[in-house]
């Protein structure tokens, strides 16, 4: 029991990583959670690559973990998820789940709300200045050697007064 008097969760046991995880972290996370045991569904079969390309898990897979991490847990493995009591979704949105379901079977659901936000926000400053700047028309050009003409010498813009 905790300090509130409240039983704390067993721990889990069985993670099914349903997405691409490179060897190195995989190795990390069996290396720093040895009790849990991770399954990566084609893992055995070398399919667990940098490819994105990972062979969706199967009701077998699922059905004695105790945890989950992917982008998608569709109602068919949730029926088979006996012991589920944590999702991770990887990407921000959980439109795609049953929260209803979910709730009543006391399944917790987590996403990644958020952890793009740096990259997003430096991908949209980037993009604000190439195409103020015009960066792709005068990449274009330059590959083309094109150098004095009105397609690159056109006035270029500036972000300055301007208000996103």
């Amino acid at each position: 029991m905790d300090e509130t008097g409240t039983a704390e969760p067993a721990p889990l046991g069985t993670v099914v990583i349903a997405m691409s995880v490179p060897e190195e972290i995989l190795a990390r996370l069996r290396a720093e959670f040895p009790r849990i045991q991770f399954i990566v569904p084609g893992e055995e079969a070398g399919v667990n690559d940098d490819s994105g390309d990972v062979p969706a898990p199967t009701e077998d897979d699922v059905r004695e973990a105790d945890g989950f991490i992917g982008w998608r847990f569709d109602t068919r493995l949730l029926a088979a998820a006996r012991n589920l009591r944590w999702i991770h979704a990887s990407g921000a949105g959980i439109e795609r789940y049953d929260l209803g379901e979910l709730a009543a079977r006391r399944i917790m659901l987590t996403n990644a709300s958020g952890v793009s936000a740096p990259n997003m926000a430096e991908h949209v400053l980037g993009m604000m200045i190439a195409l103020a700047r015009r960066f792709p028309q005068l990449m274009r050009a330059q590959t083309q050697r094109e150098w004095r003409d009105d397609a690159t010498h056109r006035e270029v813009g500036e972000l300055l007064d301007h208000t996103v």
